[in-house]
C-alpha cells in the first residue's frame, strides 16, 4: 500500500528552462539533473529508492556517462552527471562496437530483452532483404548513448512503469520534463553541487550523517560499492584539478570529500543564535556564525538553495560568460553580459546565468 502525503504550498516545483549543454572549449561537462514526483508526493520507499538507484547505475553504464554524485528521497531525486558535448557523444558513438553495445546492455537490460534482441538480429540477418532491419536495431540502440536526454528517459521512463505496475497505478508519476544546472566541472561549483546533493537527507533531518543514508553516492563510497568510489574520487579529482597521472587511492578521496561535507554541512543557524538545523560536522563546524544571525557559506548549504536548480549555469564568471556566448540566441537583446554573481552570502566568486533575486535560501527540511 502507498501511504501519499501532499506537499507543503510553498514546496514549488523544479523549474523548468532551456537546457544548456556542454560544449565550447570542453568536450565533456558536469550536469545537475534533477525531477520531483506529480504534485510533489512522497512516494518513494526502499525497495523504490533501490530500483532507482539500479538505473541510475545501469543506465550509465549503458550511455557512457559517469555518475559523480546522485541521491533519491521519498519524492524527488538529485544526479550529477559528466557527459560529452553534443559533438563529442556523436563521435564516440560511432565508436561504440557491436559487442559492446551487448555488453552494456548486460548492465542496464533484463537477459530476455537482451536474448530477445539478439534473436531479432540473427533472424533479419538470414533473411534476404530483411538485413537493413539488423542494422536499424543496432543503430537505434547505439543512438542511445553519450546523450544526457536519453539517459533521463531511460531512467524515469523505466522507472514509472515500473513503479505503476508494482502499485498498481496509472498515469503519470513526474511532475514533467527533468530540469538541469550546467556546472563547472572544477573548483567550488562542483565541490558545492555534489555536496550539496549528498547533504540532502541530513539537511530534510532523515539522518545526521550523510553516510547513513543509503541511497546516496557518499554512502555507497563509504560502504565501498564500486559505483559509489568511483564518482566519490572522481568528483574529488576534477574539483582539485588533479591531473590523472597523479594517483588518487579511494581512501583518500573519500576523506577528502568527507572534509568538504563536514564544511559544507554545517548548523544553520537563526537570527537569535538558536540552532535550526544541527546540520553535519559538528555544532562549531567550519567556523559559522554564532548567534550572530548571519551564516556563511558553509552553513548555508544545510539549507535549501534554488541556485543549484535555477540557474541555468553555476561556475566562475569565466565559466558563465562563455555559455552566455554559446547561448546568446536565449537572451533578450539588451542583456550584455551572462554571469550573475551569487547573492546572500559569501560564494567565492561563484555566479549563474540568472539573477535570482526571491525565495533564493528556502528553510531546511
Amino acid at each position: 500500500m502507498v501511504v501519499v502525503i501532499m506537499i507543503e504550498t510553498a514546496d514549488r516545483p523544479f523549474p523548468t528552462h532551456k537546457r544548456f549543454l556542454p560544449g565550447g572549449t570542453s568536450s565533456w561537462g558536469v550536469m545537475h539533473a534533477f525531477n520531483r514526483t506529480a504534485g510533489g508526493l512522497f512516494l518513494f520507499g526502499e525497495a523504490e529508492k533501490d530500483y532507482f538507484r539500479f538505473l541510475v547505475h545501469g543506465a550509465a553504464h549503458f550511455c557512457g556517462l559517469e555518475v559523480l554524485a546522485w541521491t533519491c528521497l521519498d519524492n524527488h531525486f538529485h544526479l550529477v552527471l559528466n557527459v560529452p558535448s553534443e559533438a563529442e557523444g556523436a563521435r564516440l558513438r560511432g565508436e561504440v562496437s557491436e559487442e559492446e553495445i551487448f555488453a552494456r546492455m548486460e548492465k542496464c537490460y533484463s537477459q530476455i530483452y537482451l536474448k530477445d534482441t539478439k534473436q531479432r538480429i540473427k533472424k533479419f540477418r538470414s533473411r534476404p532483404g530483411k538485413e537493413h532491419l539488423a542494422e536499424d536495431i543496432i543503430r537505434r540502440l547505439r543512438a542511445q548513448m553519450y546523450d544526457i536526454s536519453t539517459y533521463m528517459h531511460i531512467v524515469q521512463r523505466r522507472f514509472s512503469a515500473w513503479f505503476n505496475d508494482r502499485h498498481d497505478r496509472r498515469g503519470t508519476l513526474w511532475q514533467g520534463r527533468f530540469g538541469s544546472t550546467l556546472v563547472e566541472s572544477s573548483g567550488e561549483a562542483l565541490r558545492k553541487t555534489a555536496a550539496y546533493i549528498d547533504l540532502n537527507a541530513v539537511r530534510a533531518g532523515i539522518v545526521d550523517d550523510p553516510k547513513d543514508y543509503r541511497w546516496c553516492g557518499y554512502a555507497e563510497a563509504e560502504v565501498g560499492r564500486a559505483e559509489g568510489v568511483a564518482g566519490v574520487v572522481a568528483t574529488v579529482r576534477m574539483a582539485t584539478d588533479c591531473p590523472e597521472s597523479e594517483p588518487i587511492s579511494a581512501a583518500e578521496a573519500i576523506a577528502c570529500y568527507r572534509d568538504w561535507l563536514a564544511e559544507l554541512g554545517a548548523p544553520v543557524i537563526d537570527e537569535h543564535g538558536g540552532v535550526v538545523r544541527r546540520g553535519f560536522g559538528g555544532a562549531d563546524a567550519a567556523g559559522e556564525s554564532k548567534g550572530n544571525g548571519n551564516p556563511g557559506p558553509a552553513a548555508r548549504l544545510g539549507t535549501r538553495i534554488r541556485y543549484f536548480t535555477a540557474s541555468l549555469v553555476i561556475g566562475s564568471r569565466a565559466f558563465c560568460e562563455e555559455h552566455f556566448r554559446r547561448y546568446r540566441h536565449a537572451f533578450g537583446p539588451n542583456r550584455q553580459s551572462g554571469a550573475r554573481p551569487l547573492r546572500h552570502g559569501n560564494w567565492g566568486g561563484l555566479c549563474g546565468l540568472r539573477d535570482l533575486r526571491r525565495n533564493v535560501i528556502g528553510t531546511p527540511r
